[in-house]
């Protein structure tokens, strides 16, 4: 997903609306969000950690990182059968 088509997702919702984080489709857990970082404020360009990117993965300097925040509740696997607004 680009950020692009994440604020046009974002700008039909309510702008009141809390934002969570549904991880782990077949165990879910709800999580708040912690943030949003970017890599290359966390990282230098060529520069990985924990063994580097597998081929063909983006490691761009701009990749944008919505970060978990803390496990609120169990989920629910219905989740990835709703609509999906891409």
């Amino acid at each position: 997903m680009k950020v692009k088509q994440l604020i046009s997702i974002l700008e039909t919702l309510d702008a009141n609306a809390d934002v969570y984080v549904m991880m782990q489709q077949h165990l879910p857990f709800e999580c708040a969000l912690a943030g949003v970082a970017v890599r290359g404020d966390f990282t230098s360009e060529g520069t990985q950690r924990n063994g580097g990117p597998r081929p063909g993965e983006s490691t761009a300097s701009n990749d944008v990182f919505l970060l978990e925040g803390e496990q609120l509740r169990r989920g629910d696997k219905a989740a990835w059968k709703a609509p999906q607004r891409v």
